[in-house]
C-alpha cells in the first residue's frame, strides 16, 4: 500500500495492521515523534514491514557521496539546502495540524541525508517562517504552517550542519555540500563531485537514468524485503531519528 500525502496517513497504517498489508509510506514518517512510534509498533505487532521513501538514499548521486566522504577526511561543516515553488493552492500543506509545512515537507528530505552521511545530531537550533506575500495576481489562501526554514545542527567535536529549505521560491534546487580536512565534497540530485582543498576537482560522478529509476530502486528494494526476510534499508524505526530531528527543530522554533 502507498500513498503520497500525510493528512490521511495514520488511519491509513493503522488500517493496513489490521488487514495484514506491508506499507510503504512517503515522508515523513507521521506528523510527530510520538505518532511515529506509535505507527512502528502498531505495524510491528502484527510482523509486518513498515518502510519510509527517503529518496536520497536511493539516489545514485547521494549514494556516490557517501561513498566518496571519508575522503575528504574529519568532517568540519556541512550545508544542505532544497527549495522549490509549490504554488499557490497549498491544499493540506497549509495546515499545521494535517502535517503541512516546509520543515517536515523538504526539511525532512535533508536531515535524513545528514543523518544517513554523519548521525544524528547532539543538538538542533531552528526558525521557521512563514512570511510568503501574495503577487499581484495571487490570492493566497490563509494558512498556518511554516513556508521557509533554517537549522542548524550541532555533532560532536564541533561539527555544524545546516539546512535551509522552502516551499515559496523557484527554481527547484537542492544540495549538498561537505567541508572536511582534505577537501570538499559536493552533491546534487544528479551529480557528486569530490575537490581537494584548493578546489581542484579529484573525482566527478553524474547519475544515469531517468529521475523515475529512484523510486524504481526504493519499490524493488521494499518488494524483496516484503517477499523473504530482509531488512528494508529505510524502515520506519530506523526514520524515528529523523522524525526526532525534525520535532527537535520546531521545538526550538517554538521555545527560541
Amino acid at each position: 500500500m502507498t500513498w503520497g500525502r500525510v493528512v490521511p496517513a495514520a488511519e491509513l497504517v493503522r488500517l493496513a495492521a489490521r488487514r495484514g498489508i506491508h506499507v510503504w509510506k512517503h515522508v515523513p514518517l507521521a506528523r510527530s515523534l510520538g505518532e511515529g512510534a506509535e505507527l512502528c509498533r502498531v505495524m510491528d505487532s502484527d510482523a509486518l514491514k513498515f518502510a519510509v521513501g527517503t529518496t536520497r538514499r536511493f539516489t545514485s548521486s547521494y549514494r556516490k557521496a557517501r561513498e566518496m566522504l571519508p575522503r575528504i577526511g574529519e568532517v568540519h561543516l556541512a550545508q544542505a539546502h532544497y527549495q522549490f515553488d509549490v504554488g499557490a493552492e497549498l491544499t493540506w500543506r497549509g495546515d499545521k495540524a494535517a502535517g503541512g509545512g516546509a520543515l517536515i515537507e523538504l526539511g525532512y528530505h535533508m536531515f535524513d541525508l545528514l543523518i544517513w552521511l554523519l548521525g544524528v545530531p547532539e543538538a538542533v537550533y531552528c526558525v521557521t517562517g512563514t512570511g510568503r506575500l501574495a503577487g499581484p495576481s495571487e490570492d493566497l489562501p490563509v494558512y498556518d504552517s511554516d513556508d521557509t526554514a533554517v537549522a542548524m545542527l550541532r555533532y560532536g567535536g564541533k561539527v555544524t550542519a545546516t539546512v535551509t529549505v522552502s516551499r515559496s521560491y523557484s527554481p527547484v534546487s537542492e544540495g549538498l555540500t561537505v567541508y572536511g580536512q582534505a577537501g570538499t565534497l559536493l552533491a546534487g540530485a544528479d551529480h557528486c563531485e569530490l575537490r581537494d582543498r584548493k578546489g581542484v576537482v579529484l573525482d566527478s560522478f553524474d547519475a544515469d537514468g531517468p529521475p523515475a529509476a529512484v523510486f524504481d530502486r526504493m519499490i524493488h528494494a521494499f518488494v524483496d524485503a516484503c517477499s523473504g526476510a530482509d531488512r528494508y534499508e529505510c524502515s520506519a524505526w530506523e526514520n524515528l531519528r529523523t522524525m526526532a530531528t525534525v520535532d527537535s527543530a520546531y521545538l526550538s522554533d517554538q521555545t527560541g
